[in-house]
């Protein structure tokens, strides 16, 4: 008799008499395997088995389960066995564990699944693909990629994650609503950003051609200059920069109103 790879689902053959029983016999392994709950963990037959209950029969058989280490067995008015195949998992229902089987049947634990990763699910040990952990209903850098793609150190195909996980990126390096002021000083100071974030500059000209350069040194002089032509007028700009960057602002016939600098959300 042939049967599938995985599941060993046995398979009907051309001209086969009595294709009733290899049939049912398939619905039942299905159904077994596919409702994944078992009673307990076993080594031996329970005294009163479940009628359609599934158990797990340990590492050291006993009894009826003697050599069937690892089955999964089944009751239904006398004892079917299921061999598991690697990575087939199950619920025990007495422990409310998952089980998953390998060489053997342990518990699927995260470290088990993804040594990487914590009881929250967040990122314990970031590598060089990581974007986003997610930890308490929401996402979070968790110093990973995120924070090497806003520094600009970064050489990543994006056609390698979803849009959402795009959308996810672009709306942690957008500005939030915390910002902090900065104290203004002469023209020409400088200022390091605290966080990833944008250094913003609203001005007003306190004579005709007022000029204001807001310059980001570290990021190669990334520069935003603007003229302010009539007394009185005012006009803002603002610059991108990420965390430790040098921020250079001058000005010339004008007051700086307000210098401040706004988090990404995703600082």
């Amino acid at each position: 008799m042939e049967y599938t790879n995985n599941l060993k689902l046995p398979l009907l053959v051309p001209n086969q008499s009595g294709k009733e029983f290899t049939h049912n016999e398939a619905l039942i392994i299905l159904d077994n395997l596919l409702h994944s709950g078992i009673i307990a963990i076993v080594s031996e037959p329970p005294n009163v088995p479940t009628v359609g209950g599934k158990y797990l029969i340990s590492t050291d058989p006993a009894g009826d389960f003697l050599d069937k280490e690892n089955h999964i067995a089944v009751y239904d008015n006398g004892w079917r066995f299921i061999m598991p195949a690697t990575g087939q998992i199950m619920w025990d229902m007495t422990l409310h564990k998952l089980m998953v089987f390998g060489e053997n049947w342990e518990e699927l634990t995260v470290n088990n699944a993804d040594s990487r990763f914590d009881e929250n699910f967040s990122i314990v040990n970031p590598q060089e693909n990581d974007i986003l952990s997610y930890s308490s209903g929401k996402f979070s850098n968790n110093g990973g990629l995120l924070t090497t793609l806003l520094n600009s150190k970064a050489n990543f195909d994006f056609s390698n994650i979803t849009s959402v996980a795009k959308k996810l990126v672009c709306n942690l390096s957008a500005p939030s609503s915390r910002s902090i002021s900065i104290s203004v000083g002469t023209t020409g100071s400088t200022y390091t950003a605290p966080a990833n974030g944008y250094v913003s500059m609203l001005s007003t000209a306190t004579g005709d051609q007022a000029i204001g350069i807001l310059r980001n040194i570290s990021a190669d002089n990334l520069i935003q200059r603007f003229v302010i032509r009539y007394s009185n007028y005012s006009h803002g700009v603002f610059i991108p920069t990420a965390a430790g960057q040098i921020i250079q602002y001058e000005y010339s016939n004008m007051s700086i109103n307000q210098l401040s600098f706004h988090y990404a959300n995703g600082n």
